[in-house]
């Protein structure tokens, strides 16, 4: 009897596996990136999924930044933010669903406790979808100075305590930063005499920053 076409081939033990070629799955990418960067308000998370992906293929930092600027054409500063409101969103950190680019970015700069006090400050998150980008801004500046304002009163009355330790003065050093900074941004995008001056000096120093984290650092961020 026959046996013809009833086995499968051997193959030779000591030959390597194929190779996995990422390029086709690269070029596939931009080419999705592309069909969707012009509706970016909409298609945001799906974008940054499909850079969160490209940048795991890349794999090494420095290869990831320059695919980044030969193949989309988006500033690092956008695809920085791109991915990090689609870590934010499936790490299901995000408070209301239906939010635009702009209204996911701003709230994912806060914490859990702060989009807490936040959505009570403004008596509800759900508003945040009916707020264009000026008025959520000027809210989140309000809120901070408000929050602000409380931390300042909390510290004067705590001055005589000691400090209970290094890293708990870093963390409230780190938030009074990053308040001020986000107010400054906000400052900058709402004044259109200061942002062609102060906007792209602003990215820089934010990219100085991150080039002196560890990449795996920056990945969390």
């Amino acid at each position: 009897m026959s046996t013809q076409g009833k086995f499968a081939p051997i193959t030779n033990p000591n030959m390597d596996p194929p190779k996995i070629s990422h390029t086709q799955d690269l070029d596939e990418i931009k080419d999705k990136i592309i069909s969707l960067q012009n509706d970016v308000e909409k298609s945001y998370l799906e974008i940054g999924r499909l850079l969160l992906k490209a940048k795991e293929i890349n794999g090494k930092h420095g290869e990831w930044l320059g695919w980044v600027q030969e193949n989309v054409d988006l500033s690092v500063c956008k695809v920085e933010r791109l991915m990090r409101v689609a870590r934010w969103i499936d790490k299901n950190e995000a408070p209301v669903q239906g939010l635009t680019f702009t209204q996911a970015y701003l709230l994912c700069k806060m914490s859990q406790q702060q989009l807490a006090e936040f959505g009570d400050f403004i008596n509800g998150l759900d508003k945040v979808k009916d707020m264009t980008k000026r008025e959520l801004e000027a809210k989140i500046r309000e809120f901070l100075k408000w929050k602000n304002g409380k931390s300042s009163t909390a510290q004067v009355s705590q001055q005589a305590e000691p400090q209970t330790s290094t890293k708990d003065g870093l963390s409230e050093r780190f938030d009074r930063i990053r308040n001020d900074v986000s107010e400054l941004a906000s400052i900058i995008n709402g004044t259109s005499g200061l942002y062609d001056t102060f906007a792209s000096e602003l990215c820089k120093v934010c990219q100085t920053i991150l080039q002196q984290l560890l990449p795996e650092d920056v990945e969390s961020i």
